[in-house]
Formats: structure tokens, sequence, C-alpha cells
């Protein structure tokens, strides 16, 4: 049994999970290992789901099935001979992005430093460059405040808030000689089937909430230019962004998942990144967002309407 924080969240665990700090918090999430009834579904599906407003179970092939239970439980069934870091991946990643929901928060798909005293978050689908922005950034001495999930705690009448994370990346090999500069044969692969890997971050930001100042929608271009969205268009995107988008109605979520984003947007300025499709352009992206956040904290200016 191990007990570790993550998200502000103290979990007792019955897998090991090195990933995260130790803590000797009495535990408000229970992750133990037992019987799940796998979701219906075809035989042949990589993720199978069933959902209602106070559990989700999902299954995924090779992996296992979750029950994640009312933001404060998780039992896993896991599949035979599966290695116990896919296991971590997962649970500490989807699995803990569908309990951190069941809890209130506004989940999205990001990753998030701390900029001076903005924290800023880079949002995008899987593969669009959030780890590799925020390790970029990381390299020049920004703390990393979560990779891949950002939460934003329950609304308040205060800006908004976002509860660290879990202290490493998860990146490509080459995205870490990128961002770091480093061999990146000399990290441990997430498991045997994958490439990617951990690299510990320069986190010192502990576990305290910390004001949300700035969004990144990530995207392609020929140039490197960062260009503030219109309300509407951040909503959108925002909402694209979130975890679950694609379950809210089965979740009963849609309305307060639509209300949470529209407050996102009213106080946190959300710009388009633009960037060249290529690592070669991290420094560059960098020092725009650098710059961009400097100017920011001189010149401070509401949402885009």
């Amino acid at each position: 049994m191990t007990r570790v924080v993550a998200y502000g969240l103290s979990i007792q665990s019955e897998i090991l999970l090195p990933e995260a700090p130790a803590t000797r918090a009495a535990p408000q999430v229970i992750v133990r290992l037992g019987k799940v009834e796998k979701p219906f579904g075809e035989a042949d599906a990589e993720r199978t789901y069933a959902i209602d407003r106070e559990q989700f179970r999902v299954y995924w092939r090779g992996v296992g099935t979750f029950l994640i239970r009312l933001g404060c439980e998780v039992v896993i069934e896991p599949e035979t001979d599966v290695e116990e870091a896919v296991l971590r991946l997962y649970l500490l990643g989807p699995a803990l992005g569908i309990l951190l929901h069941q809890r209130g928060f506004l989940v999205l798909h990001s990753s998030v430093v701390s900029i001076g005293s903005t924290v800023v978050g880079f949002l995008g689908e899987k593969g669009w460059g959030k780890s590799t922005t925020a390790a970029a950034l990381n390299a020049r001495g920004h703390p990393l405040v979560a990779d891949d999930v950002l939460a934003v705690l329950p609304y308040t009448h205060c800006a908004p808030m976002v509860q660290p994370g879990l202290p490493h990346f998860k990146l490509w090999p080459e995205a870490v000689a990128a961002s770091f500069g480093e061999d990146p044969s000399t990290l441990i692969r997430l498991h045997s089937k994958v490439e990617k890997r951990i690299r510990e971050a320069n986190s010192d930001v502990g576990q305290e909430p910390m004001s949300l100042g700035r969004l990144y929608i990530l995207d392609r271009g020929l140039t490197l230019e960062s260009i503030p969205m219109t309300s509407s268009a951040a909503l959108l995107a925002i909402i694209r962004h979130s975890y679950l988008s694609h379950h809210m109605q089965a979740l009963c979520g849609a309305q307060e998942n639509f209300l949470q984003c529209s407050r996102l947007v009213q106080t946190v300025p959300v710009h388009r990144l633009r960037r060249p499709p290529n690592l070669n352009a991290l420094d560059e992206i960098a020092q725009l967002v650098e710059s961009d956040v400097s100017v920011a904290a001189v010149f401070p200016v509401s949402a885009a309407v």
C-alpha cells in the first residue's frame, strides 16, 4: 500500500506509484484491485465505456477495466500479464482525469508551466506538441505545473485556479533531445511497448492552487505568431479540448462544462499559437511565449470579446 499526492489529492493505492510524491495526509482517493464488470462493446474494440452521473466504467484493451466512482474511488481489474507501468500510465492519466471531472474540476487536455507569476497552459490534441512546448520552457527555467492534464478548480468568484499535477514529462525521444539537449536513451521508457520517456521536470511549485493567467491553442502555420482569440472562438476551442467532451451528455454535465468554459474565457486571455511543424523552432516559440507573458504583465488586458 502506498500513499501519494497528485493534483492536491491524497491517494492511497494498492499499486505502487513512484511517479507521484509521497504524503502522510489522510486519503481522499482509494485505488484498489478488484473485479469490475467490463462495459459492453465490440469484442475487438480498443476501449468501451459505461457512464452515468456517479460512476464511469472503462475498458482499455491490453490494459484492463477501470471503475471510477464518485471522485473518490478507482477499482482496477487488470488484463492478464499487463505491465504495472502501463497500469500506472492509465491510472495517473485518463482515469485520474475522469476522477477530477467527477470532483467538479474543469479538466482540459493541456500542459502547463509557470512563467514568473503567470501560469500558462498549452492546449491541443494528442501529438500536437503540448508537452514538447512546455518542456522547452521548462528547460529555460520555468517550472512545470502539470503535463497533459490541466485541472481548474471548481468555480469561485476569484480568478481561475489551477491545481498542480505530477512533476514529470512524458516525451518522445526527439522531443527530449530538442527541448533539453539530452540523450533520451539515458531516461526510463514509459513502458516496454512505447519509445516515450519519463523526464523529471523542474517543478518546484508545491501543491497549492495557482492562478491561471493565459492559455494557448496550438496550431500549425508557416510563420510563428501569437494571435488573440475572440471569446466566442476561445470558448469553442476550450470546450473542444475538455476532457470527456464527447461524453458530457451521458455524464449529464454538458451544461456545467459549458458554464465552466464560459467563465474561464471571460477572465483568461486565450491566444492561437501558430508555429512551424518542426522541433527546430522550439527556442523561438519559447521566446515568443516569454515575450507575450512579460508584455501582459506590464500591460494587462482582459480576454478578447
